[in-house]
């Protein structure tokens, strides 16, 4: 069986709601249909959502979803950006399809695809793409050998470390193998591509016979990162619902019971059985999650869990956990309807902030998001 790239790598795929099974077999069918790889298609979608492969992001001009859909171009493309945003993830990889159409055959590299996005059409590495005498030169700080030009290999970096796991694991990765001199190793690791990072960068393709750029291509990052290939897992996609039976209904239970959604004293008996109680604390976990009430148990719920046990905190991306936090704060009175309708969906200051309210007042000391569920 041919190897697949592994997906759970990419920057902000790993328990994220939004990448389903059936997500991911979506851009695979794309990919697929374009000539490119699907690897290439869920980096650039990580880099223009922040990680979120949310439908409904937005920026600061209204670009819109996951290549951020500018208002003409989403109307080009037979729809509108109001319409875009509330879709599922899953039903707007129709217009990413779409975008890329026009291109078949010549979305050959990342860059190609990148690019595609950034400028309309695929360019390769060397291409300039912005000069400093331009606006655009402003608005993409991506000049990282400073020669006041931004080619498509710079501008594609940063999105190709994110096919590896992120600035930060790729930056991690170079101090681990010794090529970060010892008066750049505090703070070297901080997720902010720069001159410095490009330099270690250099050093390194250069060890490795590599061309010496600076900048992250597949080359580098299959030398960095050799088990791109092998570790690949499908997402898991049984369901769980009444009626099973078996180790994964006990872990489903002993999810439910920490998060406080069942007690064991009532399951009882019935630990590792689907039955009555289960299915009523999944709906209302549902519920909470602003998920469709299915009372069945699968993949979305799966990495809700995940995320939720994870914890979150300030400026994570995760809008979905969030809405459910800010949910749970209304009902115990630590933030009102008109605060969350502010920032909906957004960790911000007022989040924090009655966050920490609300530990102080139930003495707790770590992962609110975990225990915001636990404290009904």
């Amino acid at each position: 069986m041919p190897k697949k790239f592994n997906y759970q790598q990419i920057q902000g795929i790993e328990t994220n709601t939004n990448v389903t099974a059936e997500f991911i077999k979506n851009v695979e069918e794309i990919a697929a249909r374009l000539k490119t790889k699907p690897e290439y298609l869920f980096a650039a979608i990580s880099f223009e959502t922040a990680g979120t492969f949310s439908p409904s992001i937005q920026n600061a001009i209204g670009a819109t979803g996951l290549i951020q859909f500018l208002k003409n171009t989403a109307i080009a493309l037979g729809t509108t950006t109001d319409r875009l945003k509330n879709m599922t993830a899953t039903a707007q990889l129709e217009y990413v399809g779409k975008y890329f159409e026009p291109f078949r055959g010549k979305l050959n590299s990342l860059e190609d695809v990148y690019t595609t996005i950034l400028s309309g059409a695929p360019k390769k590495s060397d291409d300039v793409l912005f000069t400093a005498d331009t606006p655009a030169y402003k608005l993409n700080p991506l000049d990282w050998n400073g020669n006041g030009k931004i080619t498509a290999g710079e501008a594609t970096t940063v999105v190709a470390a994110r096919m590896f796991g992120g600035v930060k694991v790729v930056q991690q990765k170079l101090l681990d193998a010794g090529f970060v001199p010892a008066k750049f190793k505090a703070g070297f690791v901080d997720g902010k591509w720069g001159a410095n990072t490009s330099k270690i960068l250099a050093a390194y393709q250069k060890s490795k016979r590599l061309p010496v750029t600076g900048l992250i291509d597949e080359a580098t990052g299959f030398a960095l990162f050799p088990d791109s290939y092998k570790s690949y897992k499908d997402p898991a996609s049984k369901i769980l619902e009444s009626g099973d039976t078996g180790e994964a209904v006990k872990k489903l239970q002993y999810d439910l019971i920490t998060l406080g959604y069942l007690e064991m004293e009532k399951v009882g008996s019935g630990f590792g059985n689907f039955g009555l109680q289960t299915k009523t604390a999944v709906g209302k976990f549902q519920a909470d999650l602003s998920l469709l009430v299915t009372d069945k148990y699968g993949e979305i719920e799966q990495k809700a869990v995940a995320n939720i046990q994870k914890g979150i905190a300030r400026g994570n991306p995760n809008t979905q956990i969030t809405k459910a936090i800010q949910n749970r704060l209304v009902k115990k009175g630590y933030l009102t309807k008109t605060q969350v309708n502010t920032g909906y969906g957004n960790y911000g200051l007022q989040t924090e902030t009655a966050v920490k309210k609300f530990q102080t007042d139930n003495k707790l000391q770590s992962n609110y998001c975990r225990k915001a569920f636990r404290v009904r």
